[in-house]
């Protein structure tokens, strides 16, 4: 039996009510990669997911199956950072508050976009979060 996702539709309402306005940075796909790397080097993790480009969809803007992230040729930082949390916490819960603590993280980090600023934007759409989730970065590639 799935679990549902409680709360997959309250950080995408989120992420279009606080970031998308915000215009951030666009990745182009041929830099993506770098982008990755970036983060995860810059983090002290090892072996980053390998970027990939999504196959056309309306719908979907970028997915991850673990070791790998599809993204679109141009594609929001936030959405990238997204998907990284999806990484880092193994999908566990998907949406859940680890997620979202793990995500705010990226984004404060990353995009210097203050945790403190954006937990009453969470809080306002009912978001769980745990600033306190413990990551799980990918280990290394199996032979």
């Amino acid at each position: 039996m799935k679990v549902r996702d409680v709360q997959r539709q309250r950080v995408y309402d989120w992420e279009a009510s606080a970031l998308e306005p915000l215009n951030l940075r666009q990745v182009a796909l041929k830099d993506a990669q770098m982008f990755v790397n970036g983060v995860w080097l810059a983090h002290g993790w090892l072996y980053p997911p390998s970027v990939m480009r999504q196959r056309p969809c309306r719908r979907i803007v970028a997915k991850t199956n673990g070791d790998e992230v599809h993204l679109r040729d141009q594609t929001p930082a936030w959405v990238i950072l997204h998907e990284l949390a999806h990484v880092l916490t193994l999908k566990q819960e998907s949406h859940g508050a680890d997620f979202v603590g793990v995500y705010l993280k990226l984004l404060d980090d990353v995009l210097n976009l203050s945790v403190v600023m954006m937990t009453p934007t969470l809080r306002l759409h009912g978001i769980k979060y745990n600033l306190g989730a413990r990551l799980c970065p990918i280990s290394a590639p199996q032979p």
